[in-house]
């Protein structure tokens, strides 16, 4: 069988980060194995627990052996318990077939070293950003959830709508870096007003991307939300449902315009 050989990288400078940039390094202290379950703990802000996953995992063990290992560090809420900032799955595996958990032990582990150790593994939610944003107790994350637990009627408006309308940036990135910052929640109200005012006539006013074609309509300072619902109260079932945010701004467009001897563009 032809072996793959593994290159190596040319130059560390381009993927080693800067011991500046964090001051606080986690330091691995040592390793061990134990049945002793109730002597581990999780933080607040771990992510919850997927009954699916756990079940595979323990499947995994009980054929091939439990060679996995868990990583914990002191616990900060209960004292003389290990918390489990990685690992959380298999440490219910292992409870579930009374095997022995292996752990490694670390001391000054960052909080968001959580955060990476789960962007490599199994991909985080933009609902796991925000939960550890508010765990965190990050003012803007803070604020975006109260804005979610807000906008549940008639519909829910989704996290990446919300996002866009406090932040002004289509981007996930730097949400998932909790460097978020809810610049304009005036604005957000406004435009969650105008849509409410749609919710009665066209079906697609909570999708992400109708959203995002508002935003982008509003931002022109050409639209009057007064004209546009004179229009959709004339004649909704011409508003189109189209694909895609151009699609969704011609759409809004063509509404605005409906039967208009003056025309506004908007794309």
């Amino acid at each position: 069988m032809e072996r793959t050989e593994i290159t190596t990288i040319d130059n560390w400078e381009d993927v080693i980060i800067s011991k500046q940039e964090n001051t606080q390094r986690a330091n691995f202290l040592y390793a061990d194995s134990t049945r002793k379950y109730a002597s581990f703990s999780y933080h607040p802000q771990n992510r919850r627990l997927i009954p699916h996953k756990v079940k595979v995992i323990a499947e995994s063990i009980a054929r091939f052996g439990n060679c996995g290992i868990i990583k914990t560090r002191d616990s900060v809420e209960t004292e003389g318990k290990r918390e489990v900032f990685d690992g959380q799955h298999t440490l219910e595996a292992c409870k579930l077939l009374k095997v022995p958990v292996n752990f490694a032990h670390f001391d000054d582990v960052p909080l968001r070293a959580m955060i990476e150790l789960n962007k490599n593994t199994t991909a985080w939610k933009l609902e796991d950003y925000l939960q550890f944003g508010v765990g965190e107790g990050i003012s803007d994350y803070i604020l975006l959830d109260r804005y979610i637990r807000n906008n549940q009627k008639p519909k829910a408006l989704g996290i990446s709508s919300l996002i866009c309308l406090l932040s002004g940036s289509h981007s996930s990135k730097v949400f998932k870096g909790m460097a978020f910052r809810a610049l304009r929640p005036d604005y957000a109200d406004t435009v969650i007003s105008y849509l409410h005012d749609f919710s009665g006539y066209i079906a697609h006013w909570n999708h992400t991307k109708f959203i995002w074609a508002l935003c982008s309509v509003v931002d022109t300072e050409k639209y009057s939300h007064k004209h546009m619902m004179s229009k959709v109260r004339m004649a909704s079932d011409k508003f189109k449902n189209n694909s895609g945010v151009e699609g969704h701004k011609q759409a809004i467009e063509d509404m605005y315009n409906y039967r208009s001897r003056v025309i506004v563009r908007f794309v």
